[in-house]
């Protein structure tokens, strides 16, 4: 068995749970309103041919012919993102109206077929820990950002060996909509999963300035000064408690985002080829990213870039790390 077959579904349930993604897609895009109604047909093909390649979203539009600079900002768009001549030609009057189209059309997607694949990941992994003799566990290991909770975190680097520990971690209700950039890593009798030698998220967060821990903590940050860990801290949570905490970090990070946008913009300059590859090869030195990212086109500095870095970044960060992971004999 090979590594990715421990999260792979059967055959038969992995076109059922593409017919599920197919089934929430389509009607989520066909009620929001933001696609031209004559051009969902066309689109719902292309989501369709893309599901039962395996892939996601990213191929639905053609990003061959972007929006230039001026053209974003004539428009209020994102300066920083590539985006679609052809996403935004296909919008609808409802859609132009978008702040930001990419993201909230993607999430359109990703919101239902990551919730969905990851419940045929959850029946498959449950089917692992029940029968096979020789499957020791999952290790769960937590994306070091700002995306990833504090309920995520605190279990960063749990052994989880039985389906009642699996369930007690998934019912916590983490705190993202669509869940955070976490992994299980599968542990097997006679191997075992070698993963990068880092940190864990307790200590990434240990590292934070003392403002960006009351920012994620919020009320609790008091309870972390006077010694609490982040695990007793969420053990505490109740699915009010742990609401009402997602519902107060949203308030804090949006009040942040607010200050931020006051602030006088920056110029940045685009790099050359040569600064782009220095960059590439300072991330893999590092060991921050690797070569695997698409490195945005207007960048200032190596310091900027990491402070840009996206959650989508950080869940490449993880899947590079688990297509790496090596097995040893115990």
């Amino acid at each position: 068995m090979g590594f990715f077959d421990f999260f792979k579904p059967k055959e038969s349930e992995f076109s059922k749970m593409n017919k599920e993604i197919y089934d929430a897609v389509t009607k989520e895009f066909t009620e929001s309103g933001y696609i031209k109604p004559e051009l969902l047909p066309q689109m719902f093909d292309k989501i369709k041919t893309e599901l039962d390649k395996g892939f996601g979203f990213s191929n639905v539009f053609s990003y061959d012919d972007c929006l230039t600079l001026e053209e974003k900002k004539n428009l209020g768009l994102p300066t920083r993102k590539k985006i679609s001549r052809e996403m935004m030609n296909s919008l609808s009057e409802e859609g132009q109206k978008l702040k930001d189209p990419k993201r909230t059309i993607e999430h359109l997607f990703y919101g239902h077929s990551s919730i969905i694949e990851k419940r045929y990941t959850l029946i498959e992994m449950k089917r692992n820990l029940t029968n096979d003799p020789y499957f020791l566990g999952y290790k769960l290991v937590a994306a070091l950002d700002y995306s990833t909770c504090i309920v995520c975190g605190a279990y960063d680097g749990k052994i989880i060996k039985t389906v009642a520990e699996l369930d007690e971690f998934e019912n916590r209700k983490c705190c993202n909509d669509t869940c955070c950039g976490y992994t299980y890593v599968p542990i097997q009798k006679g191997l075992r999963s070698v993963m990068s030698t880092g940190q864990n998220y307790a200590g990434w967060f240990r590292k934070l300035s003392v403002q960006e821990k009351k920012e994620i903590l919020g009320e609790y940050y008091d309870r972390y000064k006077a010694g609490e860990s982040l695990k007793d801290i969420v053990s505490s949570f109740t699915e009010e408690t742990a609401i009402k905490y997602k519902q107060d970090l949203n308030a804090r990070i949006e009040l942040r985002e607010m200050e931020e946008d006051k602030k006088p913009k920056v110029r940045y300059t685009r790099l050359t080829e040569e600064q782009l590859q220095e960059y590439r090869e300072l991330l893999i030195k590092r060991g921050k990213l690797g070569d695997w990212i698409t490195v945005p086109e207007n960048l200032e500095s190596e310091m900027d870039v990491m402070k840009k870095r996206t959650p989508k970044e950080q869940h490449l960060r993880l899947e590079h790390e688990r297509k790496n992971a090596k097995w040893i004999i115990l």
